[in-house]
């Protein structure tokens, strides 16, 4: 049954291919190692970054944005798993310097979460995807989906001030049990981070429920 639903889903694919041919760049994306992704993202400098918050790469990268918008639009598991590959390796080299100077061992890793409602036009939270791919990876984190809850719907933050935004995001998220991440070190990761003010709001709302320290990081900035 499973060969029979993986020859279909191939089948659907390539017809889909047909009538909506890819993105040339989309289709070189899909096919780049970690390490030339790397390589073509890093010819376009990072912004400045957020205090608190560590970006791999800027949004400004051809790659970076193309990859972002394909995968936000199309759930596409190619660029998310390589988007996950390469997360997991910055992550993974900055952890010794997050446990010499915090006490960071085996930290809880977090998404930012979408509403339901979101979840439920959308079909699915491209945070979690991305991290779903680490499930073949050497277990450096207590990944979990549970910690934070969006509660409410916040306003469009385009045209916004950075203290808009921030107000807009006030109060939209929930820890629904604190004793999962109290006296933990916590990692929130967002796909991408413009003025850091949806990152701020959770830092907060992980602080007011015992976390004993946070990191926020994201893929693009």
């Amino acid at each position: 049954m499973r060969n029979i639903s993986l020859l279909l889903s191939r089948l659907l694919e390539g017809f889909m291919h047909i009538l909506a041919p890819k993105d040339p760049l989309v289709l070189s994306i899909e096919k780049m190692s970690p390490a030339v992704f790397r390589e073509e993202a890093l010819k376009s400098p990072r912004h400045i970054e957020i205090e608190g918050t560590m970006s791999l790469f800027s949004y400004r990268a051809n790659v970076v944005r193309k990859s972002l918008v394909e995968l936000k639009s199309s759930r596409n598991e190619k660029i998310s798993q390589l988007i996950g590959a390469l997360l997991y390796e910055g992550m993974k080299a900055e952890l010794p310097d997050l446990e010499m100077f915090y006490g960071f061992s085996s930290p809880l890793l977090v998404p930012i979460p979408i509403t339901k409602k979101k979840q439920k036009e959308r079909g699915f939270n491209q945070c979690e995807l991305i991290l779903g791919s680490f499930k073949d990876s050497p277990a450096l984190f207590e990944i979990r989906f549970d910690i934070l809850k969006k509660i409410r719907e916040t306003k469009d933050q385009v045209g916004k001030t950075r203290e808009e935004r921030i107000k807009n995001q006030r109060g939209c998220f929930l820890v629904p049990d604190p004793s999962l991440v109290k006296n933990r070190g916590v990692i929130v990761f967002d796909d991408i981070v413009t003025t850091g003010a949806t990152l701020f709001e959770a830092k907060r709302v992980l602080q007011k429920a015992g976390a004993r320290h946070i990191v926020c990081i994201s893929f693009a900035h």
